[in-house]
């Protein structure tokens, strides 16, 4: 008993040694993971600072570029003026405490007003230390950029006078340039930002670490680092070897080679990540190491980074090392102990084992006269070679071999190898056998189906399987001969050419299908449904009928039309026919169904009745078009019989090349590709209203007399004067068709300033349209009159056209055909304005704004939105109207005036009012955070998302960003209140339709009275219960989205009315023409 202890001691103690080394450098693993971790989030905390620092600089930056007091300075550049920008200045630097000096700097960097922090006690500079730093890198890069952009200098020490200052002072510059009210660059505003602060708040973040944090350049310098000697190296001239490069080469190859990572040398642990403060916007520089040198070169957001780098020395490594041996020295010790305790307690239970094996063995051989007992074949083998252990009188009998001679076979005697392996498998997989059928062999050769069934055990200490054998040979060839008549049966239906095949009742499957079922990929299994519609559901509806029903409904055979899909997905009208099949008891268990193809018969009647009814339609349009010609004919030819001329303009012969008007015969026409110029005098008939006939005429011919040479200057001719629109043609190009048009825009504005001053007569304001295509020109008339026209579907667009420049309020439009047969189109002034279809066809046409003949303004606003106005419009098309609404507001707040934007942005909104919102979004309003708090967990729990501000200002800049549905608002707030944030909301054009509820302590009438007058729709005095508010918010909500559709409904008849006013004016010339 005693060796058997020190046996079990021994096996025992090893794996425990092997543990607990396995545990003591797990532990070492885990200090060093920990280690990692905290690098690693200390680094992002310290990102995450700097990033934040510098967004709250550049914010400053820019509240000091748009500030109210330079803008005023620009105006009138005074001595008072400069002290006012000054005292601004100081008072701004001792609020922040940031900025070493606050300054703004004129166009030849010459410092007009500055102040200085002076360690916490700020002053304003006099007027004679104010220095020119027109030579530095920081003015001169600051200066070239443009509006909203920012530059932002490198972190370098502070210099004065050409020399660093002393004691050190980290800084960064921030600068960027100003405007006045018209446009005019006037100079920049500088921030000599502290980088102390920068520096301290890193160190603030390392507090407590175990390693050491520093801040590199991108060329290797240390800003921070764990010896100040070493710190700021690239601002010395004997500094340049003061590297973190030079102190750590080889871990330095690797942190420039990577945005972030850690990693272990010889030298400890280094944790990285490359830092990018710059934002989208600004941009940086080399910077000079000279005070009056240039930059060496511009960075920009990807090319201005700072390493912070972690480093955990060797020597700490060590120490967490030593810790961990400590710390699991004595549990250790305390498990051996336990160990030895253990293994007396095994000894003493491995002794009663022996006894308890003893009598497992007497019950086994009780088990073996059990059964030897059962008549069903049974017998046991060895799990490891399934080599027969044990098998009972009728196991012998059903393989023909006395049962004890079976000990020592194996399975693979009775069963071939694959049955075999099969078998295995199936027992390895679920632990056991159930009815597992498969063919075995009897001693003497005899091959017979047998079925099995085994279960795992132990026999004689070892593992083992129990299992029974049944003889299923006679079922087996009972199955054979039924398998044999249904192949025949199958074969049988295989030979009819149409689909055949058997539905069961219950399941809708199919169970028997012929050939040419099958060729249409529907097999037995698959549902009746996929064959009828390519669906999971069965038939239903009047002209959708399901044949299973009716037959179970009748019991009777049935013929229906259905339509069945191919293999390929194609419909196909079939006609079905369904006979019942029922059981003993009469009920219709099957349905034998059939199909005949009579696609194309359907095809043919459907064709023939549509030849019957365009028959019939082309013979009313003939009748009405006869009657109408008829009526036509008789009028016209009764004012052409009072013609006492026929003109052709000579162009016009030259086209059908003819030497005089003489040759022309009737009928005389040539096809030819030609720009179509259509011009109109804008509300020529209300200026007519208020003239006399000869006025009249004298204005029509003063305006036709400018526009005439100018259209044959540019190779054009006039096809027509209908009024006081102008048909024009231009043979040659499109070119000469757009230079006519915008030389015939710019001499009107000449005109037009002449007669305003002379006061003669009213401005003539006109629109172009221009359209290029084939056209038929010719002779048309009868014996009497005859007259030269042109003919295209080409002609309409371009009247249609030259009618959309009022819609979008320019001044010459062209098609997408025309724009195609510019030459070069970059040398125009075009922005895409539309998609128009015109009537009879199908595909859209695209049309463009030329805006050259535009007063210089317009021009230029209309370049400077060009990149806006056409995303916009490409959002708009592609229905993405969130999207395209803010590329037209951005387009609208530079140029007001854009009315072809105006239009879009009407329809934008439009369509974004006529759908009431999922989740309606809140904005609350209050500085209480109970009452906020309360207010908004109870909305978002009735599906509105909520936003919060705690005063006016930020009220506002929410609005902006967010757009809420609805604003509930308080008065009693520091800053602005609630009676003044209202008013700016409602004097805003973008956000005075948004609903304000008021919602304060505030009860008597005459507030209420206020806050109604101020533009609330409804007044809610506190304290308020929570479902009022709820149920004037919905109130509220519905009446604001009723009013939107309203709203949108008028201007959409607006636009249908317009549409229909210039339909009318085509059709009305289009009759002139004919």
């Amino acid at each position: 008993m005693l060796k058997r202890f020190f046996i079990t001691s021994l096996l025992f103690m090893l794996p425990v040694f092997a543990i607990g080394t396995a545990i003591y450098y797990g532990e070492i693993q885990n200090e060093r993971t920990i280690l990692e971790i905290q690098a690693v989030e200390r680094l992002k905390g310290q990102n995450e600072q700097i990033v934040n620092e510098f967004t709250y600089i550049v914010s400053d930056l820019m509240f000091l570029a748009q500030q109210h007091e330079l803008q005023v300075f620009f105006d009138s550049d005074t001595k008072q003026q400069r002290e006012i920008l000054a005292t601004e200045y100081r008072l701004f630097a001792a609020q922040k405490k940031l900025y070493d000096q606050i300054r703004f700097l004129d166009e030849t960097g010459m410092e007009i007003a500055r102040a200085n922090f002076n360690a916490g006690n700020p002053s304003i500079a006099p007027a004679e230390k104010l220095q020119n730093k027109g030579k530095r890198y920081y003015f001169r890069d600051a200066l070239v950029l443009e509006r909203g952009e920012i530059f932002v200098s490198p972190f370098d020490l502070n210099m004065e006078k050409g020399q660093i200052e002393c004691p050190l002072k980290p800084m960064i510059r921030f600068g960027t340039p100003v405007f006045d009210r018209t446009g005019q660059k006037r100079g920049i505003v500088l921030l000599n930002y502290l980088g102390t602060r920068l520096l301290k708040k890193l160190d603030e973040r390392a507090v407590n670490a175990s390693s050491d944090s520093m801040l590199l350049n991108a060329k290797g310098f240390w800003l921070k680092g764990t010896a100040p000697a070493d710190e700021w190296g690239f601002m010395y001239p004997d500094g340049g070897n003061k590297t973190f490069g030079n102190s750590f080469p080889e871990e330095w190859q690797q942190i420039i080679k990577a945005e972030s990572g850690q990693f272990y040398t010889s030298k400890g642990l280094f944790t990285f990540i490359t830092l990018y403060p710059l934002l989208e916007g600004q941009k940086s520089s080399t910077g000079a190491q000279h005070a009056f040198s240039p930059s060496l070169a511009k960075l920009g957001t990807q090319e201005y980074y700072w390493k912070i780098v972690s480093h955990v020395p060797p020597s700490t490594l060590q120490a967490k090392s030593h810790q961990t041996l400590s710390n699991i020295a004595i549990p250790f010790m305390a498990l051996v102990l336990l160990i030895l305790v253990i293994s007396a307690f095994l000894t003493r239970a491995r002794i009663i084992h022996v006894n308890a094996e003893a009598a497992l063995r007497e019950s086994e051989e009780r088990f073996k006269a059990i059964v030897a007992a059962i008549p069903i074949p049974m017998a046991i083998t060895r799990l490891s070679d399934q080599a027969f252990l044990y098998a009972n009188e009728h196991y012998g009998q059903c393989f023909n071999i006395p049962p004890e001679q079976l000990v020592g076979y194996t399975s693979q005697t009775f069963y071939n190898q694959e049955d075999k392996l099969r078998l295995l498998e199936e027992f390895q997989k679920y632990g056991y056998v159930h009815n597992f059928e498969l063919q075995a062999k009897q001693v003497g050769g005899k091959l017979f189906w047998v079925m099995v069934s085994m279960r795992p055990m132990t026999f004689n200490g070892e593992p083992a399987m129990i299992g029974v054998a049944y003889d299923i040979t006679e079922r087996k060839l009972a199955e054979e001969k039924i398998q044999q008549q249904h192949e025949f049966l199958q074969h049988v239906i295989d030979s009819l050419d149409h689909p055949f095949y058997v539905i069961n009742t219950n399941n809708y499957q199919i169970g028997v299908a012929n050939a040419a079922t099958r060729a249409l990929g529907m097999r037995p299994g698959v549902t009746c449904h996929a064959l009828t519609h390519k669906r999971s559901e069965p038939c239903t509806g009047t002209n959708d009928p399901c044949p299973l029903k009716q037959v179970k409904n009748t019991k009777k055979p049935f013929i229906v039309e259905h339509i069945h899909f191919d293999i390929k997905g194609n419909p196909r009208n079939v006609e079905v026919h369904g006979f019942p099949i029922t059981d003993r008891a009469g009920n219709v268990t099957q349905m034998i169904e059939y199909s005949l193809d009579i696609t194309e018969r359907k095809r043919a009647e459907k064709q023939l009745h549509l030849q019957n009814e365009e028959l019939q339609a082309q013979n009313e349009q003939l009748d009405a078009f006869a009657h109408q010609l008829e009526e036509l004919q008789q009028e016209k030819l009764y004012q052409l019989n009072k013609a006492y001329e026929r003109f052709v303009p000579r162009e016009f012969l030259g086209l059908l090349d003819k030497q005089s008007i003489l040759d022309v015969q009737l009928g005389d026409q040539v096809e030819k590709e030609i720009t179509i110029l259509f011009s109109d005098i804008r509300g020529f008939t209300h200026i007519s209203e208020k003239m006399t006939p000869q006025d009249n005429f004298k204005f029509i011919n003063t305006y036709l007399g400018l526009m005439e040479p100018i259209i044959h200057q540019h190779h054009g001719f006039i096809d027509k004067y209908i009024g006081d629109a102008i048909m024009a043609l231009f043979p040659t190009n499109a070119d000469d068709a757009v230079s006519g048009a915008i030389a015939m825009l710019k001499k009107l504005r000449q005109f037009n300033n002449k007669i305003v001053q002379q006061a003669e007569q009213p401005a003539i304001q006109i629109g172009i349209g221009l359209n290029t295509g084939l056209l038929m020109l010719g002779t048309v008339g009868g014996q009497n009159r005859m007259d030269g026209t042109v003919i295209s579907d080409a002609v309409n667009l371009a009247s249609r056209v030259e009618g959309l420049t009022k819609t979008y309020g320019t001044s010459l439009l062209i098609t997408e055909p025309t724009y195609q047969k510019l030459i070069e189109p970059s040398q125009y002034n075009i922005r895409v304005i539309d998609r128009v279809t015109v009537r009879g066809k199908t595909e859209p046409v695209t049309i463009y704004d030329v805006f050259d003949a535009e007063p210089p303004i317009t021009i230029e606003l209309k370049s400077t939105t060009l990149h806006d106005f056409e995303q916009g419009f490409r959002c708009f098309h592609n229905e993405q109207f969130e999207e395209a609404q803010g590329f037209f507001e951005k387009v609208l707040e530079i140029n007001h005036n854009d009315k072809a934007a105006q239009v879009y942005l009407e329809n934008c909104r439009t369509v974004l009012n006529m759908t009431m919102p999922e989740k309606p979004r809140i904005l609350i309003v209050d500085d209480l955070p109970l009452n906020a708090t309360v207010l908004s967990n109870f909305l978002n729990t009735k599906h509105f998302e909520v936003f919060v501000a705690k005063e006016g200002v930020t009220a506002l800049e929410m609005v902006k960003s967010k757009y809420p549905h609805l604003i509930l608002l308080d008065v009693m707030m520091p800053g602005i209140d609630g009676f003044e944030t209202c008013r700016r909301l409602k004097a805003d054009v973008k956000t005075q339709d948004i609903p304000v509820i008021f919602i304060t302590a505030l009860s008597e009438t005459v507030n209420k009275i206020k806050g109604f007058e101020l533009g609330a729709v409804d007044y809610i005095t506190k304290p308020f219960q929570r479902e009022e508010v709820l149920s004037r918010i919905k109130t509220h909500l519905s009446v604001h989205h009723l009013q939107q559709q309203v709203q949108a409904k008028n201007v959409e008849l607006e636009i249908h009315n317009l549409q229909l006013k210039e339909r009318i004016k085509t059709l009305t010339m289009q009759t002139k023409f004919v």
